[in-house]
């Protein structure tokens, strides 16, 4: 939640820290606190910062996320959504974890699976071990078409739609 907030405190890189997040962080160094926010401090501070105008979230990868933080993460998303004074839209990937989709199980989604995107991973994966094996970053360019197919088919398998 802190990179979330750390990336809604400008309005874009040459603009200087928006007073919510200045203040707050006036706050701790008068305090004499030099221990990170915690998540809901991250939380009020972006409460504040959605006073001003609406915000747009995106959460890549979201299943990378440690179990043991993410229902954390997840309720904070809800309470800045259903808090904010200004619309604040919420994009997340992720792969198919059974705690994530209960999570969004009644919000508006769009799914994508493997055999959606499965020939543009290939291509993708394709035309990169060319690029290796004609660079010769691969066995020297000079490995046996068997292996490749086998390269080929251990990262189609691996990149699971994603």
């Amino acid at each position: 939640m802190l990179s979330i907030l750390r990336q809604l405190s400008c309005k874009n890189d040459d603009t200087p820290i928006l007073p919510p997040v200045a203040e707050k962080w006036q706050e701790r160094l008068s305090e004499g606190s030099e221990h990170r926010l915690d998540l809901e401090e991250c939380v009020d501070v972006i409460l504040e910062l959605t006073k001003e105008r609406p915000a747009i979230i995106v959460i890549d990868a979201l299943d990378e996320c440690q179990r043991e933080t993410r229902s954390g993460l997840l309720e904070a998303l809800d309470r800045i959504t259903q808090e904010a004074e200004h619309l604040v839209k919420v994009f997340v990937s992720s792969r198919r974890d059974s705690d994530i989709r209960n999570h969004f199980r009644k919000t508006p989604k769009l799914e994508i699976a493997a055999r959606d995107n499965s020939q543009d991973i290939e291509n993708y994966i394709s035309s990169e071990l060319d690029k290796k094996i004609t660079a010769g970053k691969l066995l020297n360019g000079q490995p046996s078409k068997e292996l490749v197919a086998d390269v080929k088919a251990a990262l189609v398998e691996r990149a699971e739609g994603m």
